[in-house]
């Protein structure tokens, strides 16, 4: 009985890392310049500026809502990990094309 629980519990945990690698991907920046911050909102600070044509890595397919954007969690490898503004929710636009 312990043997098959332990085979379970292996195939959910694979299960889970295979989900999370999918919610991956990359983000094209299609903005002349975007800023990347600590927290999804315009108050946190700068943490690296990207310009058109640079890829940043998606940690998530969730957005989150703030300061009139819908903002994304990204990462650059082993560097850092913040939030991106995606989409301008007042004139619609797009600052990030997903790869």
């Amino acid at each position: 009985m312990k043997k098959i629980l332990c085979v379970i519990l292996i195939c959910m945990l694979f299960i889970s890392f295979s989900t999370v690698a999918f919610a991956g991907g990359s983000f094209t920046v299609v903005a002349s310049r975007l800023h990347v911050r600590g927290g999804a909102g315009l108050n946190y600070e700068i943490i690296d500026t990207l310009s058109r044509g640079d890829t940043i890595g998606r940690l998530t397919t969730k957005t989150v809502e703030a300061d009139g954007y819908l903002w994304v969690n990204v990462h650059d490898a082993d560097r850092y990990s913040g939030w991106a503004a995606y989409k301008n929710l007042s004139s619609g636009t797009y600052y990030l094309d997903v790869n």
